[in-house]
């Protein structure tokens, strides 16, 4: 049975002859249900439905027509008798999992790119639904401006897993809430919400808007706001570090950290294409606050180095790098504040090179020259001319 219903939360009942106190010789049928809580139609005129608890407690309700609408017969097991496996009017009853919340989850967008299908989510609220709660998942969006939205269905048993999907790389973090008093006993779940932890302003509705951040350690606050845009009645909600623990009827959960945001400096020896669609010659990124960067669509400068603006995070730097030089050899340095073993955020800059061994000019004073081999390592030559010609300064 426990490969047949796999994760499935089911219920084994075993009968036995009359008064033979559940004697092995003496078993007489035994009925296996799936414990979903849902309806099952077993022939024209007979359905269940079956449900478990962690504490080992069941039920099975039989019906006398196919839609599980009047009942028949109700069997119950205690936690004890469950847990035991306790003979009890000559009955045993066995089972594994437990019966899942059903829950139906309103998905926030700030775009509708990909219809919101594949789109990273800026918001999941979710409500417990009946069992029998019709729940769609759409595969659109509706809505005329952020947040677009669109509906999930799930479960309890596969809410984590779900959202780990939904937000991929991106950090997030998820608050459920329990009814008071109840030690957050997984019955008791009353709804969940979950936050894109980006740092950023996410719009929920035309009157409330929220930034979440999450910790390495994973701590996390959440800033909620009485405004669309961030901007009055800030309140914040600083979260533990402990994942899955019940703290005023209340668990936490999340993955990911959130990221540091840059702008970078992106130089380029021609100004072919603007620059948007060149090779970069070397990259300077800075530190900055979260909605600090304004990127550039076309270069500036008269002469070499054109540098333009883009602007990018600590999560997607290295594949922001990786679209730009593409098939082209470069070298990536990051400098941390002194003493802090390189903690992520504990980052100052980061400087790109074009390891392609020729002299770049970086301004009217400085060049370099960098070179990268088949085993990683690489050496930058710095200059204090703009022909590599004077004042070189080795790195290896």
């Amino acid at each position: 049975m426990a490969t047949a219903f796999g994760s499935s939360p089911y219920v084994i009942v075993q009968k036995y002859n009359s008064g033979q106190a559940c004697v092995a010789t003496e078993l007489s049928g035994v009925t296996a249900y799936l414990a979903d809580g849902k309806c099952h139609k077993t022939d024209t005129a007979k359905s269940y439905r079956a449900a478990q608890k962690a504490d080992g407690s069941a039920s099975v309700l039989s019906y006398t027509d196919a839609v599980c609408g009047t009942l028949g017969t109700q069997f119950t097991v205690s936690a004890a008798d469950g847990s035991s496996h306790a003979c009890v009017s000559d009955t045993k009853v066995y089972g594994a999992g437990t019966t899942p919340l059903y829950l139906t989850s309103t998905m926030n967008y700030d775009t509708t790119a990909n219809t919101c299908s594949s789109g990273v989510p800026s918001l999941v609220s979710t409500a417990v639904a009946n069992v029998d709660t019709t729940c769609l998942t759409t595969s659109v969006c509706t809505g005329s401006a952020a947040p677009y939205t669109g509906t999930k269905c799930s479960s309890a048993s596969s809410y984590l897993a779900d959202m780990g999907t939904a937000f991929g790389v991106n950090p997030y973090v998820i608050v459920q809430t329990f009814t008071t008093g109840k030690s957050c006993a997984d019955e008791e779940l009353s709804g969940i919400t979950a936050y894109l932890a980006d740092g950023k302003c996410h719009k929920t509705s035309s009157s409330a808007s929220y930034r979440a951040i999450r910790n390495a350690d994973n701590s996390a606050s959440i800033k909620k706001y009485t405004d669309g845009i961030c901007g009055s009645g800030e309140t914040t909600t600083s979260l533990g570090t402990s994942q899955g623990a019940c703290t005023a009827d209340t668990k936490v959960y999340g993955a990911g950290t959130t990221p540091l945001y840059l702008t970078s400096t992106v130089n380029y020896d021609t100004a072919a294409n603007t620059c948007k669609s060149g090779l970069p010659s070397y990259v300077a990124s800075t530190v900055v606050g979260v909605d600090a960067c304004a990127a550039t669509v076309a270069c500036t400068g008269q002469a070499a180095p054109y540098t333009g603006t883009s602007c990018s995070s600590t999560l997607t730097y290295k594949d922001d790098m990786a679209a730009a030089f593409g098939v082209n050899p470069y070298v990536i340095v990051e400098k941390y504040t002194a003493s802090q073993s390189c903690a992520d955020d504990k980052l100052l800059g980061i400087t790109t090179y074009s390891a392609d061994g020729k002299c770049h000019k970086t301004s009217s004073s400085t060049s370099y020259r960098a070179t990268r081999s088949a085993d990683n390592s690489a050496s930058i030559k710095t200059y204090t001319d703009a022909v590599c010609g004077t004042g070189e300064t080795p790195t290896t």
